[in-house]
């Protein structure tokens, strides 16, 4: 994906969801993001998807790159 086209589907579409959970914080101008208060719930999930990569099926790796390399190196 080109930097400018996830830009705009960070802007215009997962930011302000994740900012309606809760999960996080943002700003346009200038472009910061920062934990919101509900970020412990989805930093819980991550970390317990890294801690058993290796139980998850290559079916579900295969479409995602940073979990796909975790588990080749794992």
């Amino acid at each position: 994906m080109e930097s400018e086209t996830l830009a705009i589907k960070l802007r215009h579409h997962h930011l302000p969801k994740l900012a309606d959970a809760g999960y996080v914080h943002w700003e346009s101008e200038p472009f910061c993001v920062h934990r919101g208060p509900n970020f412990a719930e989805a930093e819980f999930i991550v970390e317990k998807v890294f801690e058993s990569i290796e139980e998850i099926p290559d079916s579900l790796l295969e479409n995602c790159r940073v979990l796909g390399e975790l588990a080749a190196d794992g």
